[in-house]
């Protein structure tokens, strides 16, 4: 089962839910329920559970410091995400991101950005810190030049639009 809800005016909700028949058991489950206005306030929390992990997960490289305290043990995906972005003034906005893992106890993910869309709307830039397990930390900018259809209030929000220009450095 698999959809969107938009239950109010500016609430929006997504799920997906996979069970195993003969065993009644849920194999997967995606919810997530998000709020937004007209100002560009967005905040959404989501939660993902998958009871077998599929085998491309175990590819993790072990040669970094990071995962020594890291522990195979665990066998499903159990986690949240929790969303944040913050208008501050007419064309600037802060975003903060984490994803925890319920299974194990450990920071999957935290994202913290700042945007600013010209006065114009015709362009927008943001830059971000993210820290990541797999990958450590990293600094990006991302860019966008802004036309027909582009959300001009939250233009880096990858629910509402598609395809980004960026730059990541390490």
């Amino acid at each position: 089962v698999d959809g969107s809800v938009f239950p109010a005016m500016n609430w929006r909700s997504r799920f997906n839910l996979g069970l195993d028949v003969d065993q009644t058991d849920i194999d997967e489950a995606l919810v997530e329920l998000g709020y937004a206005d007209e100002r560009g306030n967005d905040l959404s929390f989501g939660y993902r559970f998958l009871r077998d992990i599929p085998k491309f997960f175990e590819g993790f490289r072990y040669d970094r410091s990071r995962f020594d305290e890291f522990s195979t043990s665990f066998s499903r995906i159990n986690q949240f995400d929790l969303y944040g972005r913050w208008t501050l003034l007419r064309g600037f906005a802060l975003t903060y991101r984490v994803q925890y893992s319920l299974e194990g106890h450990f920071s999957v993910r935290q994202q913290f950005g700042a945007e600013y869309v010209s006065r114009c709307k015709c362009w927008a830039i943001r830059v971000e810190g993210e820290d990541q397990r797999s990958r450590g930390f990293e600094v990006g900018v991302s860019y966008r030049i802004l036309g027909v259809g582009d959300d001009l209030i939250r233009p880096f929000d990858s629910r509402r639009v598609r395809g980004q220009d960026s730059i990541l450095t390490r």
